[in-house]
């Protein structure tokens, strides 16, 4: 009976000791996916200003050049 109890131990230590270790580092895979999207949105929406601020350079390049050539009058 105590050989029994002592398996019983030992095999619950270790089946509970990789279970946590399974749980933990899906846990953490969890917490990294969060931080990745987050950091996805933050690239996201820097992108979608320096796109508007490139729109805005051809604008101004567009008025600049039909200044040059004479369409526009400053």
């Amino acid at each position: 009976m105590r050989g029994a109890l002592l398996y019983v131990l030992i095999f619950g230590v270790g089946f509970g000791g990789i279970f946590w270790y399974v749980f933990d580092y899906i846990q953490r895979l969890r917490r990294h996916i969060a931080l990745m999207q987050e950091r996805i949105r933050e690239l996201e929406d820097h992108n979608a200003e320096l796109v508007l601020a490139l729109e805005d350079r051809v604008d101004v390049a567009h008025i600049d050049e039909a200044i040059r050539r004479g369409r526009i009058s400053r």
